[in-house]
């Protein structure tokens, strides 16, 4: 059943990256659709357009979440995790459809992606304690940075196109999810994931984790403070 509640939410969140990699990239609206002025209750037809793949992801998400917090599939830890991670993500598309449909202010999604990818950030290393396989995190690591550049576009910070190359990274990786995660493709038809695995003990990738979620957020705060003009993110 874990199985299950993963294809299921990697399928919704597939449309909600999609939108956004078709928004970023000026294709389906300019200038960038969270930074018109709306009047209240103004519904922009580009900003519905867009938000039917948040909802769609926010849906799956948090159905997600719920599913993994209620059947516990992956025993105890572990399932937290994937509770929380998919419960973080689904609340921040569902703030993200709240904006888009109802005209508020996009800052505050801003602030709650950015808080978002500190807090992915942090579980890196506890992941890699609970023994989650190595691939898996780096799309932990892969949503968290996506995370760090959706806030930092929202707010004006860094390129938008720095943001729509980590959109369409978050895309593979919920592929690679939706098919590895989901039970539709074995793993034990590539065993050269178990061989990178077993290269370091779980100290080991738990330290390496920490290591790159701390540069990630160096480069956040540095993107921050400079702005555009002196962006130093991925």
């Amino acid at each position: 059943m874990g199985l299950n509640a993963v294809g299921f939410g990697m399928m919704g969140l597939v449309y909600g990256l999609c939108h956004w990699i078709f928004y970023t990239s000026g294709v389906r609206a300019n200038p960038a659709w969270w930074s018109k002025q709306n009047k209240p209750g103004e519904l922009v037809p580009e900003q519905a357009i867009g938000a039917m793949g948040s909802l769609a992801a926010a849906v799956s998400l948090l159905v997600m979440a719920m599913w993994h917090f209620m059947t516990d599939p992956f025993g105890g830890a572990v399932s937290t995790m994937f509770s929380i991670v998919p419960a973080l993500y689904g609340f921040l598309f569902l703030g993200t459809f709240l904006c888009a449909t109802q005209g508020w202010d996009w800052r505050p999604i801003g602030d709650a992606a950015l808080w978002g990818a500190t807090t992915q950030m942090m579980l890196l290393p506890l992941a890699a304690l609970m023994g989650v396989g190595w691939d898996f995190i780096i799309g932990l690591w892969v949503y968290g940075f996506t995370a760090s550049t959706w806030g930092l576009v929202i707010h004006g910070k860094c390129s938008a196109k720095i943001h729509q190359f980590n959109l369409m990274c978050s895309m593979f990786i919920t592929w690679w999810y939706m098919f590895f995660g989901g039970g539709l493709i074995s793993y034990s038809w590539v065993p050269v994931f178990a061989d990178v695995q077993k290269a370091a003990d779980t100290n080991t990738w738990a330290a390496l984790w920490l290591v790159i979620g701390i540069i990630n957020m160096v480069m956040v705060v540095w993107t921050y403070k400079k702005g555009p003009s002196k962006q130093f993110i991925w």
